[in-house]
């Protein structure tokens, strides 16, 4: 999420955490607060001046409908997670009526392999009929379905959808103590 974050611009991460998984909570905010420690979240991310970017999570009440991103959205607002009509999308009006991306978890655990991989490779970890990689049996993929994230605040209201959704084969996560 940092990654996308620096690429489009934003300040402000958030992870929603549906309430019937709130259990994740503690183990979420102790990752959080590792990354912090390590300089890859807050301000000027890894001495890089102007990188300033941090991730909250925001606990639902645990609606289904909040997996619709509008619905989502409104929820994070504190509003109820009703679904809106669009346009406007939420990559134009989002979060506080700013440009908001809307990805799930597992989207942004791809990135950094596909950065570190190549385009290429994560395409051929795919089967011949979908190119693209399913995680199917792992801790992580109770917490990507648990997630879902959003990047609110952009400094700029030009956003690029750069981000390919696509899921990985293996997960690199532990699962939170006694899960």
């Amino acid at each position: 999420m940092t990654i996308a974050g620096y690429g489009v611009g934003a300040a402000t991460g958030i992870v929603y955490l549906r309430g019937e998984y709130a259990y994740l909570l503690a183990f979420l905010e102790s990752l959080l607060k590792e990354r912090r420690e390590a300089g890859l979240l807050g301000r000027n991310i890894l001495g890089k001046q102007g990188f300033d970017f941090d991730i909250r999570i925001q606990l639902g009440a645990g609606a289904y409908i909040c997996g619709e991103e509008t619905a989502l959205l409104s929820s994070c607002e504190g509003k109820r997670g009703d679904p809106k009509n669009r346009p406007p999308f939420p990559a134009q009006s989002g979060y506080l009526g700013r440009p908001t991306v809307i990805n799930n978890v597992e989207t942004f655990c791809c990135v950094a392999r596909i950065l570190e991989n190549g385009p290429g490779w994560f395409s051929s970890i795919g089967t011949t009929t979908a190119r693209a990689p399913s995680c199917t049996a792992c801790p992580a993929t109770a917490i990507g379905r648990a997630c879902t994230s959003c990047l609110s605040a952009p400094r700029s209201a030009t956003c690029s959808p750069w981000l390919a959704h696509r899921r990985p084969r293996r997960c690199r996560w532990a699962a939170p103590p006694g899960r």
